[in-house]
């Protein structure tokens, strides 16, 4: 069995389900500890966990900690820091599939900050699809002239950040290990959120406190069969596939939470997934999003 399960490993579609059934799993547990601990607190908890079980990898593969670009190993750190917060936030606030859709818009904002930052061009086809995942996100955040969901906007933002560091991540990929870019992030996360945490401590339950390691732990697990995912397939077939982490968050949102989606989030997500697939394959070459790293947020 153990090598049938290895021989699946090799099929990057494969892996990437068990990715985002991870990230689900992460954001469920998360959304369960936030009934009792605040955003700082969980963030530390994800990072911390992650930290060490990176820094275990790095050492039993004999990895650099340092890296050959510090300096944007630690913008890509801070970057997904705040994604990684607003991200948490939006959970605490919204239904788990909205905030996971949301955090999931990433790929269409590193498509347009590579045409500012990268020079890359935007084709006709990129801005209409660009222009109808916007719909989609309308959609979903549901804006009035009277009311306008902070933590809706906050989830967005966390997927505007995250495309940063993924924009990041392609100035990084060369030159240092997926693992370094890791360890930054959770090292980074661990270290800012500490006197946060520390000034808004909450002393979790023993189920939060579970609940809190399991996201850490399913959130690395994630990360490495999305690395596995991306080591074993072509980039531009399989990065739609991560999309399946928002119907997983949907179904554990309606079993756990009672969160049954509104016509409006159903119509707003199915825009957004099928025009953000479509710009994926408009891409000839992968996305920075699509580097064997991310989203640890």
């Amino acid at each position: 069995m153990l090598q049938q399960f290895r021989r699946s490993l090799e099929n990057g579609v494969f892996c990437m389900i068990l990715a985002s059934f991870f990230f689900a799993i992460m954001g469920a547990s998360v959304k369960i500890s936030l009934r009792e601990v605040p955003v700082y607190e969980a963030v530390f908890f994800r990072s911390i966990i992650s930290a060490v079980l990176v820094a275990t990898f790095i050492g039993f593969r004999k990895k650099s900690f340092v890296g050959n670009k510090p300096l944007l190993l630690m913008g890509r750190g801070f970057a997904g820091f705040i994604a990684l917060n607003l991200n948490f936030y939006a959970i605490s606030k919204i239904s788990l599939g909205d905030a996971t859709l949301l955090n999931q818009t990433s790929p269409l904002f590193v498509a347009l900050f590579s045409v500012w930052f990268l020079n890359e061009k935007f084709s006709a086809k990129a801005l209409i699809l660009s222009l109808i995942s916007f719909v989609g996100i309308a959609l979903i955040m549901k804006p009035t002239f009277s009311h306008f969901h902070f933590a809706a906007l906050a989830g967005l933002l966390g997927g505007i950040v995250a495309a940063l560091a993924y924009v990041a991540i392609s100035q990084l990929h060369e030159s240092d290990s997926f693992l370094t870019m890791a360890f930054y992030f959770t090292a980074i996360s661990s270290i800012l959120s500490t006197p946060l945490m520390i000034h808004h401590a909450v002393i979790p339950t023993s189920f939060a406190l579970l609940c809190l390691i399991l996201a850490g732990i399913s959130g690395t697990f994630g990360q490495l069969f999305l690395t596995y995912a991306y080591k074993n397939e072509e980039a531009s077939w399989v990065a739609p596939f991560s999309y399946i982490a928002v119907i997983f968050s949907f179904t554990l949102g309606i079993l756990i939470f009672n969160e049954i989606p509104d016509f409006y989030s159903l119509l707003g997500s199915a825009t957004v997934i099928v025009a953000c697939i479509l710009l994926l394959r408009l891409k000839k070459k992968p996305l920075p999003s699509e580097v064997p790293l991310e989203i640890f947020e």
